[in-house]
């Protein structure tokens, strides 16, 4: 089924939570982390901390999510008004911040949930997820920084 912009941005929003929240009934991460949507929507409430662009202090896991388009155009040669397709792709990021101390291993099992939330899954709307990948960045003052990345596409 076609969707747009924002019917994309709800499904990706769906999805992630839901996934979360089976990963915590699974117990693959302790809870739901505070997320962050990239216009400063709380989706979860994050640590306090969480709104700044280089967050210092706080002890609570959280995540800031991003989608961002890259490129899309026409998919179909025609088909009359209203039927003509265009495809949309981008990416969604992920920023997971965690604590130091054992940080790393919290941002491992949490970027882990993330790309469960997407790989080998569409939404009901025809999100396409693919290529997800984690790029650790490593220490960012007081937070250890893990970057997931995912690529999308959708008519």
């Amino acid at each position: 089924m076609p969707t747009d912009i924002a019917g994309a941005r709800d499904d990706v929003m769906t999805m992630l939570l839901n996934g979360l929240l089976a990963a915590v009934t699974a117990n693959a991460i302790p809870g739901v982390p505070g997320i962050v949507w990239d216009d400063q929507t709380a989706i979860i409430d994050p640590p306090e901390s969480a709104n700044t662009p280089s967050p210092i202090g706080g002890s609570v896991l959280w995540v800031r999510a991003a989608m961002r388009h890259t490129g899309g155009g026409q998919a179909s040669l025609s088909g009359g008004p209203g039927l003509t397709k265009f495809t949309r792709k981008g990416l969604l990021l992920f920023g997971v911040n965690a604590p130091l101390g054992d940080g790393q291993k919290q941002a491992d099992a949490m970027a882990s949930a993330i790309l469960g939330c997407f790989e080998k899954k569409s939404s009901p709307n025809g999100v396409w997820f693919k290529n997800g990948r984690p790029k650790e960045i490593g220490v960012m003052g007081e937070w250890w920084l893990t970057n997931v990345i995912l690529e999308f596409t959708y008519d």
